[in-house]
């Protein structure tokens, strides 16, 4: 292979990384966070006025148990989404507060073996995202008008 054509394979390579990241964006993660946090309100509050409208208490304390258990897994979702359009300025925070609800989901799914183990490793795996979670807080007020 001649110098210009890999020059021109290192260019074409370079482009495409470029074309890959262009949606790693401020713009792009506030309007992810934006309509996700829409979507995710918008579902729970469907949800909590169809259980209302039952007025059997003891159904409304399973079923909240369950949306509880269910807010889980749709936070992982809405942060896989914000993880994928993440600026690199807060790209690895996103990934660990990711990471962490992750690893708290699938304690909590382990909890009937082990509560007491799950309990104290959900908590330590939230503990270690703390300052991820801080700084993401902090870039949605500065950019997202949050």
């Amino acid at each position: 292979m001649t110098t210009y054509w890999r020059l021109v394979f290192l260019g074409a390579l370079f482009l495409g990384a470029v074309a890959c990241s262009a949606g790693r964006s401020t713009e792009a993660f506030c309007d992810t966070f934006n309509s996700e946090t829409e979507r995710l309100a918008e579902k729970y509050r469907v949800q909590a006025a169809e259980i209302s409208e039952l007025q059997d208490p003891l159904f409304e304390v399973f079923a909240g148990m369950g949306a509880l258990l269910e807010a889980q897994g749709d936070q992982v979702v809405m942060l896989e989404r914000l993880a994928d359009v993440a600026p690199e300025e807060i790209r690895h925070d996103v990934e660990a507060i990711r990471d962490s609800a992750k690893q708290q989901l699938e304690l909590t799914q382990a909890a009937a073996g082990n509560p007491i183990a799950s309990l104290f490793g959900g908590l330590a795996a939230g503990s270690q995202s703390l300052g991820s979670a801080r700084q993401v807080d902090a870039f949605l007020i500065q950019n997202c008008d949050v």
